[in-house]
């Protein structure tokens, strides 16, 4: 076991001291990124495009390596009003035809389609479908936007039975589609915003506190009557706050119907109390989804170490890794997703290199490491044979790394990774044999992130 802890002095030379002696956090399950806009158009385009996007975002050895993916079962518009969604976040109803949910068929949904399958064959090994609304034709305001008034039901309440029939059954088609088992369903997304109104540019719904208790109720006896296996997930809040409020607030019975706790972290003031409230509950813990407007990546680093650090989640999601070009500073890939003309390229952000950082090296399996230094988060493997940290640093300095009670035996090398505004992922040291008592001395950079890892 190690133990990274930071000692801040006033001067700027830090010292970051590495035991093996410390306390496991938890093990960690993987990274990953919902489907739903960008599958939903770049899985129906050219194949060797779409093949060179799956690659860079699931397959270990050429990408990101991300195993975790969530699958958007979409609500599918009301065909008889006018559509104010934008062209990439119309998915489809799996339904064949109006108020049958025993008739589906994944015909319609080829891009989320292909690319969990594209997935699947990269590696990918954990599937979480999720709802942003249920069916329009199960709706108040008959329509997936959402309700006529703010912060307003829109499932109509005997309806309820319906969606989640309609959850397990997508859940099991595509399931039997691509060959890999569902590890959980989500049935809201958001609940407790007020943004979802009808009219809206994507799909959302709110549900009160009763109300998605009774949506998980229903949800968790058809699962069992039908003897699936699938988790239940609840409630993926905009923010940390909102994700207390509510485990706080449902009952006895809701909570032990949940398996997992899913928050979202664009708003993440309170993520140690969220821990605290999931360690007593004994409930797991995954931030389902993050995204944000920094192109740097610089961002996305400390929120990645402070979800880390401060929620111990067992998983960290991305929204969505491939943008479209008219924000082009929130995705990891970014390509035309509005307005395809069928002959697209797509570009690598900045970002992907900073998400690189950390998936390369701390995979499906890995411990979480207890420290005491806000920019730095430390893992280790199931066998022990390697340790990786990673750095997040906003203003250059020099740390000397320390090791204590490291062996020649145990470990035989060091090697640095960095990106910076000015480096892509390079590695910047390479040592196959301990400095000079155990400490080396490292450069970090402005507005870089560095993984070090010993082997």
């Amino acid at each position: 076991m190690i133990e990274l802890i930071s000692k801040l002095f006033s001067e700027p030379l830090k010292d970051l001291e590495i035991s093996r002696q410390a306390s496991v956090v938890g093990t960690f399950e993987g990274w990953g990124t919902s489907l739903a806009w960008f599958a939903n158009v770049v899985g129906k385009g050219p194949t060797e495009y779409k093949e060179q996007i799956a690659d860079l975002l699931f397959d270990v050895q050429q990408g990101l390596g991300l195993n975790i993916v969530r699958y958007n079962i979409g609500g599918g518009e009301n065909p008889n009003i006018r559509v104010t969604l934008e062209p990439r976040a119309c998915i489809p109803g799996l339904y064949t035809s109006a108020n049958q949910v025993s008739s589906l068929s994944l015909e319609q949904d080829a891009g989320q389609l292909w690319f969990l399958q594209a997935a699947v064959k990269r590696g990918v090994d954990k599937l979480e479908v999720f709802s942003n609304s249920p069916p329009y034709f199960m709706t108040k305001s008959g329509s997936v936007t959402g309700a006529r008034m703010s912060s307003e039901n829109n499932l109509v309440e005997n309806q309820v039975d319906n969606f989640a029939e309609y959850l397990c059954r997508s859940t099991q088609l595509i399931e039997n589609s691509c060959h890999i088992q569902c590890e959980s369903i989500e049935p809201f997304n958001e609940p407790l915003s007020s943004w979802w109104k009808l009219g809206g540019r994507q799909e959302g719904c709110y549900f009160d506190c009763r109300l998605q208790e009774k949506v998980i109720d229903s949800l968790y006896h058809q699962i069992r009557k039908w003897n699936l296996g699938y988790c239940i997930a609840a409630p993926d809040t905009y923010s940390v706050e909102e994700a207390k409020r509510l485990v706080n607030s449902y009952s006895s019975q809701t909570l032990s119907q949940l398996n997992r706790i899913n928050t979202h972290t664009y708003n993440a003031k309170g993520r140690r109390n969220l821990l605290d409230m999931c360690s007593k509950r004994r409930k797991l813990l995954w931030v389902s989804e993050y995204g944000d407007n920094d192109g740097s990546g610089i961002s996305l680093a400390q929120t990645i170490i402070s979800d880390l650090k401060e929620l111990h989640a067992n998983a960290w999601i991305y929204w969505q890794a491939v943008e479209d070009s008219s924000a082009p500073h929130w995705g990891f890939l970014v390509c035309n997703l509005n307005q395809p003309t069928g002959n697209d390229s797509f570009t690598i952000q900045k970002k992907f290199y900073i998400m690189l950082q950390f998936s390369k090296f701390i995979r499906p399996g890995f411990q979480q490491i207890d420290i005491d230094d806000d920019t730095t988060v430390a893992f280790r493997s199931p066998d022990e044979a390697k340790i990786v940290l990673v750095h997040v640093q906003r203003q250059s300095n020099t740390y000397h790394l320390c090791f204590k009670d490291f062996d020649r035996e145990s470990f035989a090398q060091i090697s640095v990774y960095r990106t910076s505004s000015h480096e892509n992922m390079e590695r910047i040291g390479f040592y196959q044999r301990w400095p000079l008592q155990r400490r080396l001395s490292l450069s970090m950079a402005n507005n870089s992130v560095t993984t070090i890892v010993v082997s």
